[in-house]
C-alpha cells in the first residue's frame, strides 16, 4: 500500500480543481506545489482549502497564503526544515602570540599574563595550570518537520579537536586546554599549541621585537639588548651580547652576559647569580654572588653575596661597591686616583630587620610589665576580699593576654638569636688584592673603615678589633 508521501512524489491530480492541476512534493516530503495541467486555464486556488490538503496527508506547513512562480506552479505548503547543529567552538583565553592582543571568548576569564606593550604580541606567557582555551561544546540541532508531520533528523555538530603540542594538556572531559608549565605560548605552522619554558630569541632586543617578558625557566637572547629597551625573566637568563645605555634587566633567576654591561642609565636586578665580562657605569643590583670576567667602571654595584674579578684587567675603579660577603680583584682604583668605594659585610637589610626586631621586643616587654603591674594590683584586691565577677573576668583576660605576648616575645627573641648568628659572618668579609690598590681607595668592613692615601701591594683587608687593617699576601 502506497502512502500519500509516495502518490503525491509521483504528482496527484487535483479533484477539486476539476482535474486542471495536479499536487506534487518533491522527494524530501518538504515542499508542496500545485502545478497547472494546462497554464491558459483559469484555477480558482481558494477550492483547495486547509481540509482539502488535509485530505491527500498534509498535516503541517500549509500556507495561509500561496506562493506563485515564475514557471506557473505555486507553493501551497512547505515543511519546516531541521536546524543543524553548530560544531563545537574553541575560545582562547589569552591573545593568541602575532595577533592583535584580543581574546576570541568573550566571556574569558582575565588570568593573569603578559602582553608585549610595544610591538606584536611576540610573548604570551602563562603559568603552569593556566586555562589557554576552552571548547564550547557541540549542539545537536533541532530537528525539523515535513509536510506529513514526521520528524525529520537535524545532523549533530562535530567535535573539533584542540591542537595541541608540548607543554600543554586537554582535561579529561575534553573542555580545557590547559598549561603543564610555565612558559610562553607558541602557535606553530600546524595551529599546534605549545608551551615552552626554555626559549631563544635569535637576533637582539630592540624596536622589533619589543620588551619582553618570560616566565620559562631559562631563555637565551643572541644578540644585545637595546637602548631603552627591557628585558624580565622569572627564570634564568643568558644574553650573548651586551647591555646597552637605558636598558633594564629584571631576573629573578641567573644571569649571564657575555659581552659588557654599558652606560649610567643601564639597571640590572638579579635575584640569584650575575656573571658578565665587565660592568660600566652601570646600577647593579645582585641579591647572590657577582663574577665579572674584566673589569668594574665607575659603577654602582650591591651584592648580597661575593664579587670576583680575577680575569682580565681585574679591576674595580670608581663608583661604589657593597657586599655582604667578600671582595676579590688584582687591582683597585686607578693610577689618576680615582675616588673608589669598597664596603663588604655591608647588609642594610639585616640592620633594618634587626632594628625591628630589637623595637618588637621592648615594645612587647613594655605591654608584658603592664599586664604584671594589673595582675600584681588584682592579687592585692583579692587578699583583701573576695573579686566580683567583673573583676575576675577582667583578671582572666589579662592573664591570657599576658601568655600570648609571653610566647610572641620567645618568639621574637629566638628570631634575634638568628639574625645575630646571620649577621656575624659580615665582620669576617675581605677585600683581596692581588696586585695593587690605589691611592684614594675607601674601605669599609661592617661599620669600620680605612682611606688608603697612598698605594697599597697586594694585601688583604680585614676587620679586627674594630677597624680595617691590611696583610700581606
Amino acid at each position: 500500500m502506497t502512502t500519500p508521501g509516495e502518490r503525491l512524489k509521483n504528482g496527484i491530480k487535483v479533484r477539486e480543481l476539476d482535474d486542471l492541476a495536479i499536487l506534487k512534493c518533491d522527494k524530501d516530503g518538504m515542499e508542496l506545489l500545485m502545478i497547472p495541467e494546462n497554464p491558459e486555464d483559469f484555477i480558482d486556488i481558494n477550492k483547495l482549502d486547509t481540509k482539502a490538503l488535509e485530505s491527500y496527508g498534509i498535516r503541517h506547513g500549509i500556507l495561509d497564503t500561496p506562493i506563485f512562480r515564475e514557471d506557473g506552479s505555486i507553493v501551497v505548503a512547505r515543511g519546516t526544515p531541521p536546524q543543524n547543529g553548530r560544531n563545537s567552538v574553541i575560545e582562547y583565553h589569552i591573545p593568541l602570540p602575532g595577533s592583535s592582543g584580543q581574546k576570541t571568548g568573550a566571556k574569558a576569564e582575565e588570568p593573569e599574563l603578559y602582553q608585549d606593550p610595544k610591538q606584536t604580541n611576540q610573548f604570551v606567557n602563562v603559568h603552569k595550570d593556566q586555562v589557554i582555551a576552552v571548547k564550547i561544546p557541540p549542539t545537536p540541532g533541532t530537528p525539523g518537520k515535513n509536510l506529513f508531520a514526521e520528524e525529520v533528523p537535524a545532523t549533530p555538530g562535530q567535535w573539533i579537536p584542540f591542537k595541541i603540542g608540548e607543554g600543554v594538556e586537554v582535561s579529561g572531559d575534553d573542555l580545557q586546554l590547559k598549561s603543564t608549565i610555565n612558559g610562553i605560548v607558541i602557535l606553530d605552522q600546524d595551529g599546534k599549541i605549545h608551551v615552552k619554558d626554555e626559549w631563544v630569541i635569535e637576533g637582539p632586543v630592540d624596536i622589533s621585537t619589543g620588551h619582553v617578558t618570560f616566565w620559562g625557566r631559562h631563555l637565551e637572547i643572541n644578540g644585545s639588548v637595546m637602548g631603552g629597551m627591557k628585558v624580565e625573566t622569572r627564570g634564568n637568563l643568558t644574553i650573548n651580547g651586551t647591555i646597552e645605555d637605558e636598558a633594564t634587566v629584571t631576573v629573578k633567576g641567573n644571569l649571564e652576559v657575555k659581552g659588557i654591561v654599558r652606560a649610567q642609565e643601564t639597571s640590572i636586578t638579579v635575584k640569584k647569580s650575575m656573571k658578565c665580562k665587565s660592568i660600566e657605569r652601570s646600577e647593579i643590583s645582585v641579591q647572590g654572588n657577582l663574577e665579572v670576567e674584566d673589569y668594574i667602571l665607575d659603577a654602582r654595584c650591591r651584592v648580597g653575596g661575593s664579587i670576583n674579578i680575577l680575569h682580565g684587567k681585574g679591576l674595580l675603579l670608581g663608583g661604589k661597591t657593597y657586599a655582604a660577603g667578600s671582595l676579590t680583584a688584582k687591582v683597585l682604583g686607578g693610577s689618576a686616583n680615582v675616588p673608589t668605594l669598597i664596603h663588604v659585610g655591608y647588609a642594610p637589610h639585616l640592620e633594618k630587620e634587626l632594628e625591628k626586631l630589637i623595637e618588637k621586643i621592648e615594645n612587647t616587654g613594655s605591654k608584658i610589665t603592664y599586664i604584671n603591674d594589673g595582675l600584681w594590683k588584682l592579687k592585692m584586691m583579692e587578699r583583701k576580699g573576695r573579686l566580683s565577677q567583673k573583676t575576675k573576668a577582667i583578671k582572666t583576660k589579662l592573664v591570657n593576654a599576658l601568655k600570648a605576648l609571653e610566647q610572641y616575645q620567645t618568639l621574637n627573641k629566638k628570631k634575634l638569636d638568628a639574625l645575630q648568628v646571620r649577621m656575624t659572618p659580615l665582620q669576617s668579609a675581605t677585600v683581596t688584592v692581588h696586585e695593587k690598590a690605589h691611592a684614594n681607595t675607601k674601605i669599609l668592613i661592617d661599620k669600620a673603615s680605612l682611606y688608603l692615601n697612598h698605594d697599597v701591594e697586594a694585601a688583604k683587608f680585614k676587620f679586627e678589633k674594630g677597624e680595617v687593617v691590611s696583610v700581606e699576601i
